[in-house]
């Protein structure tokens, strides 16, 4: 199992997003794939900030988290993307649990 879990709690924005950048982890494809298989995973676009994604769906921002939904900008995996990660089961993804999603980014090199 991933070692890195947040969970809800009653933070304080700032003391949220402190929490939440305090629990970014790196993993790798073959890691991740278990969560995929459930449809926990869900791909954060490289031009939005992962830690801002995590407190938004943490904090129940149904505004935020919807916007980004219909712009594509956060999105759950298709099967071609899937089976293009399979192929590359070391590539590194950025990720963060938020109950009961697992956020992902990959990593850029």
């Amino acid at each position: 199992m991933l070692g890195s879990r947040f969970q809800e709690g009653a933070f304080m924005s700032d003391e949220l997003k402190e929490k939440v950048e305090g629990q970014i982890d790196l993993a790798s494809w073959t890691m991740l794939s278990e969560h995929n298989e459930r449809g926990a995973v869900v791909i954060v676009h490289p031009d939005i900030d992962l830690v801002e994604v995590a407190v938004e769906v943490a904090q129940d921002n149904v505004t935020s988290v919807q916007g980004w939904l219909d712009s594509g900008m956060i999105f759950k995996p298709e099967e071609s993307q899937v089976q293009a990660f399979n192929t590359q089961p070391e590539r590194q993804f950025k990720f963060i649990i938020v109950q009961p999603y697992v956020l992902v980014q990959e990593q850029s090199n």
